[in-house]
């Protein structure tokens, strides 16, 4: 009981904290917006999708982090942090695209599309991001990640429990 509690803390901590960058953004835009001192620089749009863009990659490298070190350390429980840091590592992607495709260009196709054949990261991101889709899409909210370890494989194939 106590363990599980102390478990719902922790998730509760994992999300508040996925969300402070997103609700600072949202504070800046509002002061930008209130025509008040504000840490957006002289081009909002173009802050807004670094700061969006920077999040992104660093959800998704501490979600790719999770497995190594979950071996390195032997704690099989630290699987559980690995799909929320994924999808926040979606959503933040999310708004990175949508700052850029709707508040920067505006639907501009064309301009877009000059922008993706003169700087070749950009189609990267593109590719990034159309990779991350199915993954946010398909992941099951009601699967339990099992306390098994992938390297631990019995006869036939099998996994074995610790």
């Amino acid at each position: 009981m106590i363990m599980k509690a102390y478990g719902t803390y922790l998730q509760l901590g994992l999300h508040v904290l996925a969300l402070l960058p997103l609700l600072w953004l949202l504070w800046q835009v509002g002061l930008l917006l209130n025509v008040q001192a504000h840490a957006l620089t002289a081009n909002p749009f173009q802050y807004v999708n670094q700061y969006t863009g920077d999040w992104a990659i660093r959800f998704l490298l501490l979600s790719l982090a999770i497995t190594p070190l979950r071996r390195a350390l032997k704690q099989n429980w630290l699987i559980r942090w690995r799909r929320p840091l994924g999808l926040y590592a979606f959503v933040y992607a999310l708004l990175h695209l949508t700052n850029y495709l709707v508040l920067d260009h505006f639907f501009d196709w064309a301009v877009i599309w000059k922008d993706l054949v003169k700087r070749p990261a950009m189609m990267l991101g593109m590719v990034a991001f159309v990779l991350l889709l199915p993954l946010a899409i398909t992941g099951d909210a009601e699967h339990e990640p099992t306390d098994f370890d992938d390297e631990d494989e019995g006869e036939g194939g099998g996994k074995k429990p610790r």
